[in-house]
C-alpha cells in the first residue's frame, strides 16, 4: 500500500494549513462585519430621517392646535346662537 500523506500535504505543514484556514475565516468575518456595518449605518440614517420628519409633524401639530381650539370654541358659540334663534322663531311662530 502506498502512503499518500505526503502527496496531499503538499509543501505546507499542518500548522501552515491551519493558520491559512484561520486567515480565510478572519477575512470572511471581516467582510461580513463590513456588510453589517454598512447596513446598520443605512438603517440608522433612515431612522434619523424618519425621526426628523416625525418631529416636524409634531411641531406643526402644536402650531395648529391653538387654531383648532379657537375654531371649536367658535363652533360652540355658533351652536348656542342657533339654538337661541330657534327658540325665538318658535316663539314668533306661536
Amino acid at each position: 500500500m502506498k502512503d499518500r500523506t505526503a502527496e496531499t500535504n503538499g509543501s505546507r505543514t499542518f500548522e501552515e494549513r491551519v493558520f491559512a484556514r484561520f486567515d480565510a475565516i478572519d477575512a470572511r468575518m471581516d467582510r461580513m462585519e463590513s456588510r453589517f456595518e454598512q447596513r446598520f449605518t443605512s438603517v440608522e440614517q433612515h431612522l434619523t430621517a424618519v425621526d426628523d420628519r416625525l418631529e416636524r409633524l409634531e411641531a406643526r401639530q402644536y402650531d395648529t392646535k391653538p387654531i383648532w381650539e379657537r375654531v371649536l370654541a367658535e363652533l360652540g358659540t355658533m351652536k348656542e346662537q342657533i339654538a337661541s334663534l330657534d327658540r325665538k322663531f318658535e316663539v314668533l311662530s306661536k
